[in-house]
């Protein structure tokens, strides 16, 4: 797994919702994800990598004055510890 980030955010505020949101498939087990939100962020850059973990993929989120924009690109499926593969769906 790796994350990289930096966060500021208004402690004073809980704000929070959904201003727009799409998803799709990239291929039968690939999918991805757009989301905007109203959030309590005054600034943000993250992103996100993971493997060998259910849902493994890649995140990037960014914020600017009380807006955040997340992008997701995600494997639908579950890792199976056990056989160290991905579990059949």
């Amino acid at each position: 797994m790796l994350h990289v980030g930096f966060k500021l955010y208004n402690p004073f505020s809980n704000r929070f919702s959904t201003l727009w949101y799409y998803n799709g498939f990239i291929t039968k087990h690939k999918s991805f994800e757009i989301q905007l939100v109203k959030t309590n962020y005054i600034f943000e850059v993250a992103v996100d990598a993971t493997t060998q973990k259910d849902h493994a993929g890649v995140n990037l989120d960014l914020s600017l004055l009380g807006y955040s924009l997340n992008l997701n690109v995600h494997d639908i499926r579950h890792w199976d510890h056990q056989t160290n593969t991905w579990q059949k769906l």
